[in-house]
């Protein structure tokens, strides 16, 4: 066999195509640049323990001729984006959202504040970079445009653990973009 072909087993020809030894998923940081009601964004790139890279997807569309599908891209996929984060004792960043929220849609009357009529009123601007090994620049970057929290999932409290509170939310947002692939916003 060829030497470098891909099918040779040898831990140096793997990592010859492991460029910089692979990202590591603990080097990210999540952000949130825009928010809306009584959020105070300073701790949130701290405490947001876990997030994701988004999906990307377009849907099929289905085109039958003469008895036989065949498949089209249809339009962009709308996604979520899932965020965990640690809580505070002054539930800080949970009350913010909590607020966020009700500004949205109130618990008790089911209307969203007067000053949030807009798209733009409500939602804020997130993102999350991969970060080198070395420190410096920023290798990879999304960005999310009109976010908004839309699950604010539980917190378990419980006798038997000592483990630090933590909880999820899920945000919907219109779309991302990242400059590094060439998604700019237009």
């Amino acid at each position: 066999m060829a030497a470098g072909t891909a099918n040779e087993f040898s831990i140096k020809t793997f990592t010859s195509h492991l460029l910089g030894g692979g990202a590591l998923a603990s080097l990210f940081q999540a952000n949130i640049t825009e928010a809306q009601g009584a959020l105070d964004t300073t701790d949130f790139s701290f405490l947001c323990k876990a997030a994701n890279f988004p999906t990307s997807s377009i849907d099929v569309t289905e085109v039958s001729y003469m008895g036989r599908p065949f498949r089209v891209p249809g339009n962009r996929a709308a996604q979520d984006w899932t965020t965990t984060i640690y809580n505070d004792e002054n539930f800080k960043i949970r009350n913010g959202l909590e607020n966020w929220m009700e500004l949205i849609s109130s618990h008790v009357s089911n209307v969203r504040a007067s000053k949030m009529e807009s798209i733009n009123s409500y939602t804020g601007t997130l993102n999350v970079q991969q970060m080198h090994k070395t420190g410096g620049a920023t290798k990879k970057d999304y960005v999310f445009t009109q976010a908004w929290p839309y699950t604010l999932a539980e917190i378990t409290v419980d006798w038997d653990t000592n483990e630090m509170q933590t909880y999820d939310v899920t945000w919907a947002f219109s779309y991302w973009t990242s400059g590094e692939s060439g998604i700019k916003a237009k």
